[in-house]
């Protein structure tokens, strides 16, 4: 394709395998002419987080397209040694780009740090906060409802939307059958949503509710404003992931913002919790205004930082990885006092 270049994308990998003692950098290359050189980073015995260095050599049209194209074979290869050793690997960070053209003597480089704790932690902790926690010590609450805040903290504890989704839903499907109205009801038309209607029993066939109408109903009743739209988007993404088909294309084709669903099934699996403590536990939330905090996403925000530099190759036909400057960057955090304008 004209236009495009090569680009060196450096990666730290998370893996707890690593390269046997005494086993040099290896080299690999795929069909497409993409080259991968893997290393150990650091990898002394008893370290809770081993990395890798893993290098890709990749064309590409410019330092975007090459951040794209190498973090997805970046996370192509590390599920591949996931495959080949059964065990956990995953990219930890960006860490950089070089323009790795053949024949050039000076070249770009982009240096990225990132620093996911920027904001944190959040100063939150307050003694409301402690009260509530107190009085949710003290409840008797039912084992249903104790599973589904076991699946909502696990939501807010992954940090890949995918999978923060699916506990989500797992804390709201439990939720829905905690009770649930099990009045017989009719199936819908897919098409107008108005009762089906059978021509040979000349009536309205009813039946127990599915448990897509349960959860349905759960979505409509703690967001009455958007819970049938939020259900519609979640539930066809949730036959999507129970499928094993592609979660992006699906989003994509769909037009569907990921992040945004996911915040809004958290929302969703957070209040449907709090209302089932209220009745279903005892949890006198209308006396005592309990405090509990919401958060305006679920999903996690890192800090992106790149330094763009230049280097020069001693031969312009053979750079070599040693000849990019390391660099070192801190993030300084100041809190300063309010001021009036």
């Amino acid at each position: 394709m004209t236009g495009e270049k090569r680009f060196l994308v450096e990666f730290e990998i998370e893996s707890h395998a690593c390269l046997v003692d005494g086993l040099e950098e290896q080299a690999l290359q795929s069909d497409d002419g993409t080259e991968y050189y893997v290393s150990n980073l650091s990898t002394d015995l008893g370290n809770p987080n081993p990395l890798l260095l893993l290098r890709i050599i990749l064309t590409a049209t410019d330092f975007a397209d090459a951040e794209n194209i190498g973090t997805d074979k970046a996370i192509n290869f590390t599920r591949l040694i996931c495959l080949a050793s059964n065990l956990p690997c995953q990219t930890h960070r960006l860490t950089k780009i070089a323009d790795w053209s053949i024949g050039i003597e000076e070249r770009e480089a982009k240096i990225a740090s990132q620093h996911p704790g920027h904001d944190l932690p959040h100063k939150i902790l307050k003694p409301e906060i402690f009260r509530t926690i107190n009085a949710l010590l003290s409840l008797d609450i039912p084992s249903e409802v104790t599973q589904a805040i076991k699946w909502h903290a696990y939501g807010v504890l992954s940090r890949y939307t995918d999978e923060q989704f699916q506990f989500f839903w797992l804390a709201l499907e439990i939720l829905a059958q905690v009770g649930a109205d099990r009045t017989k009801v009719n199936d819908p038309c897919p098409v107008c949503h108005s009762p089906l209607y059978c021509e040979k029993c000349k009536n309205y066939p009813l039946h127990r509710p599915h448990e897509w109408q349960l959860i349905s109903a759960l979505f409509e009743r703690v967001n009455p404003e958007h819970g049938a739209k939020i259900f519609k988007d979640a539930s066809q993404l949730r036959n999507v992931i129970s499928h094993g088909r592609d979660v992006g294309s699906f989003v994509e084709k769909k037009n569907i913002d990921l992040n945004d669903l996911v915040n809004a099934i958290g929302a969703l699996s957070w209040a449907a919790v709090v209302t089932h403590l209220e009745t279903h536990a005892g949890l006198n939330q209308k006396e005592q205004k309990y405090l509990f905090s919401t958060v305006s996403s679920y999903v996690r925000i890192t800090l992106n930082v790149s330094t763009n530099l230049t280097f020069k190759s001693k031969d312009p036909d053979q750079p070599r990885f040693s000849e990019i400057p390391s660099l070192n960057t801190e993030l300084i955090i100041e809190e300063r006092p309010e001021t009036e304008p």
